[in-house]
């Protein structure tokens, strides 16, 4: 028993160790790779938080998300020019309800700085 609990704090030390040294690039040297991009996932998720509230602003009257509990709300994200520091990431996991109580699947897109970790603007369709 000691030594599993041996092991798996070996294994968190070295994990802390990876996360904390990480590509050695900046973060405005990642938002030139789409490479590095993908691999931050605290870029995903603050995205994914902090979007969704300007993508409900949108609809007319209710929005749902469809989205389960462990997945994110995008699916792509795409480089914008690096002297801009945005990254446009898109999805298509909400529905807006219209006037007449029907749900319609939408298309959105939302354009954040991962660096100062705002919503620069969101585009629904």
């Amino acid at each position: 028993m000691l030594i599993w609990r041996i092991c798996w704090l070996a294994i968190l030390v070295i994990l802390v160790v990876l996360v904390a040294c990480g590509s050695g690039k900046s973060a405005k040297d990642c938002l030139k790779d789409p490479d590095c991009v993908a691999d931050k996932t605290d870029w995903w998720s603050g995205a994914d938080a902090r979007c969704a509230s300007h993508i409900e602003a949108r609809a007319s009257y209710s929005a749902r998300w469809t989205d389960g509990f462990l997945e994110l709300k995008f699916d792509r994200v795409s480089l914008q020019p690096p002297e801009y520091q945005t990254l446009r990431f898109k999805g298509n996991k909400v529905e807006f309800q219209n006037g007449f109580g029907a749900w319609r699947r939408m298309e959105y897109v939302c354009f954040y700085d991962p660096i100062d970790q705002t919503v620069i603007s969101v585009e629904v369709w």
